[in-house]
């Protein structure tokens, strides 16, 4: 429920200017979360006693209690309490988180007007874009590489350090969102994995079949810059970028569907992945280097840019219309 929810409130709540950079925050602390849980499993591995299973569990009892604590301060959104007919509390919204408290502020009064805004258009297009954007983040060769990489990094003596790595890339990517845009991350992010993944599959292949280490090192070094690859724009975006290109109306029943969608394509990667690269190896990532090659066309001619944009703005290709472009500009300057 939180993961369906949070990205909706954090699409809201963001100014405009900011949105990109603290959307993509969000899915940062997945890692810092993976990094506490791997560090304290590890810390408690060597307890002979159940509490070397107990403490990681009553860990998770922490972030919870302080979620449930919290909740309450939290502001509903604005584009609910218009349609509760609480307008008085919608237009205080938008003054306070961002105009600073100033209620005839130019991007607040933009904003609030638009939220009587009638939604009309292909969401076919946008539901398209939805399941394109979590069939990349799960076929994109992430699974068939964490399931070959951690042994791989056991057998090199290398252990730790991956999630902290990973979550590094992701903060590193937050900061570039708003500058660079959604489509220069996504298309340079799936050129990277396919370069690297490319790479992998060359350096297995020596490995397997020559016995060769310097080939073994060298798929451990493309291995790592996979995830970076693969961390600049999948990590953070997918649900950032999802929220975004829907109207209010969608924008939760959309973000369920991502989810749903990322988890189904996932199972194929947890059931399947393993006997496929146990029966082909390292062509296997043949299929993989494809999916890849075939996001790129359709990143470059189906993904809208939403950088700059307030959520009402945002229109898939097929929806471009003549729309004003004075709240971007307003946007911009506040």
């Amino acid at each position: 429920m939180c993961l369906c929810a949070v990205p909706v409130l954090i699409t809201e709540l963001a100014h405009p200017r900011q949105r990109g950079t603290v959307g993509s925050l969000f899915g940062s602390f997945f890692f810092l979360g993976a990094i506490v849980s791997a560090w304290a499993t590890f810390g408690t591995l060597h307890i002979l006693s159940s509490w070397s299973w107990q403490i990681p569990t009553l860990m998770q009892i922490l972030p919870a209690v302080i979620q449930a604590s919290l909740i309450m301060v939290v502001p509903e959104l604005p584009r609910w309490l218009v349609k509760m007919g609480r307008n008085a509390e919608a237009k205080n919204f938008f003054a306070t988180y961002h105009a600073n408290g100033i209620e005839d502020d130019e991007l607040a009064l933009l904003e609030y007007t638009e939220l009587d805004y009638i939604r009309t258009g292909p969401n076919r297009k946008r539901l398209f874009i939805t399941l394109m954007v979590a069939l990349f983040a799960q076929w994109s060769g992430n699974g068939i590489v964490s399931y070959c990489f951690v042994p791989v990094l056991q057998s090199a003596g290398i252990n730790g350090g991956l999630q902290i790595f990973n979550w590094l890339m992701v903060i590193l990517a937050s900061l570039f969102v708003d500058k660079v845009g959604r489509r220069k991350l996504f298309l340079g992010s799936s050129i990277g994995m396919l370069v690297t993944l490319i790479a992998v599959a060359i350096c297995n292949e020596r490995f397997l079949a020559t016995g060769n280490k310097s080939a073994g090192y060298c798929m451990i070094l493309f291995l790592f810059l996979f995830n970076g690859a693969y961390d600049f724009a999948y990590s953070p975006l997918p649900t950032l970028y999802t929220a975004e290109i829907h109207p209010f109306d969608l924008r939760a029943k959309e973000v369920s569907i991502s989810f749903a969608s990322a988890f189904g394509f996932g199972l194929f990667n947890q059931y399947v992945n393993p006997i496929a690269l146990e029966a082909i190896t390292w062509k296997y990532y043949v299929v993989f280097i494809a999916i890849v090659a075939c996001q790129l066309p359709i990143i470059y001619f189906i993904f809208p840019e939403t950088k700059g944009l307030t959520v009402k703005e945002v229109r898939p290709p097929v929806q471009r219309q003549k729309a004003s472009m004075e709240s971007v500009h307003v946007a911009e300057n506040v």
